[in-house]
């Protein structure tokens, strides 16, 4: 929780959208699915991603593990 207040502040900060990403959302991807895969699949657009204890940035439209 202490590292999605820090992201999600970092984020705010930076004029960027924060998205904690849940179990549920990646439920599709498939048991077995790359990293990758699984960033694909969920991001909707630019901004910072929490994928567990993971953050991904979005910068048009390419995500870059920061975390």
């Amino acid at each position: 929780k202490a590292l999605e207040r820090v992201a999600r502040a970092r984020a705010q900060e930076h004029g960027l959208d924060f998205t904690v990403v849940t179990d549920a959302d990646i439920a599709g991807v498939g048991e077995g699915a790359s990293e990758q895969e699984i960033i694909q699949s969920v991001v909707k657009g630019d901004g910072v991603y929490m994928i567990g204890d993971a953050l991904v940035q979005v910068t048009d439209g390419v995500p870059k593990q920061i975390s």
